[in-house]
């Protein structure tokens, strides 16, 4: 396994397959029911939302499209998805370079309950055997009516032999009320970038770029003007803040770690000492 460096990066497709950001699940948003996914119910089992269904939890305004899913009581209710990376069109020596995995959902609660969520990643061999399982989130609370939320990981230098991936969505609520009160589910997304690179550049090649980086008190995100949100590693919204190429951020109260910058166009990190 290969050690994991922390470095600044433009999480773009260049020098990738052409499949690269383009979403890798089938039907990520349940605009399909369930087609794609291996279902396991539990409690009254998975449900899409429904008009009118007031009475059994399925209710809230999808995220995108028209569809989302949502969980019920009991133990956790379980969508998979496996994705094959041949299959999709990576070629073995491009899956051996490592390049980032991005694995995210955005889930909410329920108008009348609170909701738990686990979001996890298995890297797997061709044969299925798993290599390395990473958690989005794990037994998190959501709390009752809450609005739609991104939760993502982006997985870097996992080491070589990853040809498939499996995708779990586990929800349920956290009250044990009948119906499909448990935790609710849209957009879900898995896609492929060009791997970070082992050293951080004097240069930046983009237009985009954060400076200083690594950085210990105030970043400046040149090139890039609008509303742009700081998360964790693990997906956790730390910051929010308009900006403009003269605004520096203060981060210096964040906890030292790699961090992820969206921006209206683009995502990148910087690594706060």
């Amino acid at each position: 396994m290969k050690k994991t460096t922390l470095v600044l990066v433009l999480l773009l497709g260049i020098g990738m397959t052409a499949l690269a950001e383009t979403n890798l699940l089938v039907n990520p948003g349940a605009e399909a029911n369930f087609d794609g996914w291996t279902r396991t119910d539990s409690g009254d089992g998975w449900a899409i939302n429904l008009a009118g269904e007031v009475g059994s939890g399925v209710i809230g305004i999808p995220r995108s499209g028209i569809n989302f899913w949502a969980s019920s009581h009991s133990n956790y209710s379980i969508l998979t998805q496996t994705i094959d990376l041949l299959s999709a069109g990576y070629s073995a020596s491009e899956l051996d370079a490592t390049p980032d995995i991005h694995a995210g959902v955005f889930i909410r609660s329920n108008t009348y309950a609170a909701g738990k969520a686990t979001i996890m990643v298995e890297l797997c061999t061709e044969d299925g055997s798993i290599l390395t399982t990473h958690d989005i989130c794990n037994a998190l609370t959501i709390p009752m009516n809450s609005d739609w939320e991104e939760k993502f990981l982006v997985i870097s230098e996992y080491g070589t032999g990853v040809r498939k991936i499996n995708f779990f969505l586990k929800g349920r609520d956290d009250t044990g009320w009948d119906g499909y009160f448990g935790t609710q589910f849209d957009d879900a997304y898995v896609y492929l970038t060009e791997s970070t690179p082992t050293s951080i550049s004097n240069e930046s090649t983009h237009e985009i770029n954060i400076s200083p980086n690594p950085v210990v008190d105030f970043i400046t995100i040149n090139g890039e003007n609008g509303l742009v949100h700081i998360y964790d590693i693990s997906g956790h919204l730390v910051l929010t803040d308009n900006i403009n190429s003269n605004k520096q951020l203060n981060v210096s109260s964040l906890p030292k770690g790699l961090y992820v910058v969206k921006t209206e166009t683009q995502h990148l990190k910087f690594i706060k000492l």
